[in-house]
């Protein structure tokens, strides 16, 4: 090695002869060194983007999956109390037998005064797929005449039968109204002009931002006591609806949906706020709904 490069060799320790590097062997070794250091963390940094890749699009395959699946009836067995009566169903959000059962015979009654006062003229304008069954609307007005809510908000009208149910109840209370929202101006067609006193109806008119629309409405109402949600089933709709409600209910107030076997959003929504809720299934839909 020439002698510009290697200092004279150090005496020898342990029958090592050590040499010190000097000018360009050792700017070279070092450079080859930074080299070697700089090509290891840029495979250590593709290696962890490359994970941290794998991990995002797992989740976002998971997340795309689970918004377009819906849930199977043991995933509500799992989640609450299931049942196909509706007593049981009031029972769970705060109803007793003895009092669903007199709420029963009542709306009957109301029902009957409603469809004798319908004229032919009356047609459903809806699908009938987008009107509650009737045991929910049992359930509703069962709830809304025990629980004397001041401010009850339901999302989705319709031809408007669970609307009819929830102020047939806050008539008999002579208490209480309903705000409800949709998107479409021409809903309600099935309820009575006696019962109108006590409804206003909030069309969410921005079709480029309903969730800006939905909160400009509710932003203007009292804190609500009930809450029924009939309108958009997706997971991504009903999640944010769900979420926006829940900072507005009153603690006691009545959580209700109708459809929550349409989208996992009723499910992780219990499961993140850690409640039980009470869950019925009927002929073609299941509804859900906790106590808050």
């Amino acid at each position: 090695m020439p002698s510009s490069d290697v200092a004279n060799a150090a005496p020898a320790t342990d029958g090592v002869t050590v040499h010190h590097l000097t000018g360009d062997s050792k700017r070279s070794l070092l450079q080859q060194m930074n080299r070697s250091l700089h090509a290891v963390r840029e495979q250590d940094a593709r290696t962890v983007a490359l994970f941290a890749l794998g991990r995002l699009l797992t989740s976002v395959g998971r997340s795309a999956l689970r918004y377009g699946q819906r849930p199977a009836l043991s995933d509500f067995d799992e989640l609450g109390e299931a049942t196909t009566d509706p007593a049981t169903m009031a029972r769970l959000l705060g109803c007793p037998d003895t009092d669903f059962h007199q709420y029963l015979e009542e709306f009957a009654k109301c029902e009957a005064v409603r469809v004798r006062g319908s004229s032919a003229a009356v047609a459903a304008r809806y699908p009938a797929l987008f009107a509650s069954e009737l045991n929910t609307q049992r359930v509703l007005y069962a709830l809304v005449r025990a629980h004397r809510p001041d401010v009850v908000l339901e999302t989705g009208v319709a031809d408007g039968f669970s609307s009819f149910a929830i102020l047939a109840a806050l008539d008999a209370n002579s208490n209480g109204h309903l705000h409800s929202v949709d998107i479409q101006d021409d809903v309600g067609i099935v309820v009575p002009a006696a019962l109108r006193s006590r409804w206003t109806v909030h069309i969410n008119d921005h079709e480029m931002d309903l969730e800006r629309g939905f909160k400009d409405i509710v932003a203007g109402l009292p804190a609500v006591d009930f809450y029924y949600h009939d309108s958009g089933h997706t997971y991504l709709w009903q999640s944010f609806e769900y979420s926006a409600v829940a900072e507005l209910i009153r603690t006691g107030g009545t959580f209700m949906s109708d459809d929550v076997d349409w989208s996992y959003a009723f499910i992780d929504h219990c499961k993140a706020r850690r409640v039980t809720p009470g869950i019925m299934v009927e002929g073609r839909k299941v509804v859900g709904g906790y106590t808050a």
